[in-house]
């Protein structure tokens, strides 16, 4: 079965009494299937992530959707270091990872997920600690 292709299906009824008489249907085109998307934030980060500056911030998700969605990661009260930030979109896997995060690295962060069907988004929030700086 090709997708895209037209066919004509032959059915019969079979039950206790016997064989019924057999039908054609209309033509049928196989078409895959669509789902619009979904965005789930791993259960780990999902109420915010809190983490030293240094450490490697880590926002791990799952996407689902068919066809499978783009996906696109936004800071929402800053801009993503384009430099600095690895995203990840492995299956229906999609991190996003920053070494070494700094103070700056701190916000919102939104994943969103758009295909045919929709567009689906989640936000966490993430808090980058550091010594406070010189006071002025």
């Amino acid at each position: 079965i090709r997708e895209g292709a037209d066919y004509k299906l032959r059915v019969t009824a079979l039950n206790i009494a016997g064989e019924g008489p057999p039908g054609e249907t209309e033509p049928v085109t196989v078409a895959e299937p669509k789902e619009p998307p979904t965005v789930e934030l791993d259960v780990s980060v999902k109420q915010g992530v809190q983490i030293l500056a240094g450490q490697t911030l880590r926002l791990p998700a799952t996407v689902t959707g068919r066809p499978h969605p783009t996906i696109v990661w936004t800071l929402e009260d800053g801009e993503i270091d384009k430099e600095r930030v690895v995203i990840e979109n492995v299956g229906p896997s999609s991190v996003l990872s920053i070494k070494n995060a700094l103070r700056k690295d701190h916000g919102r962060y939104v994943i969103t997920a758009t295909n045919e069907s929709g567009s689906k988004s989640a936000a966490t929030r993430a808090e980058i600690f550091d010594v406070p700086g010189p006071v002025t």
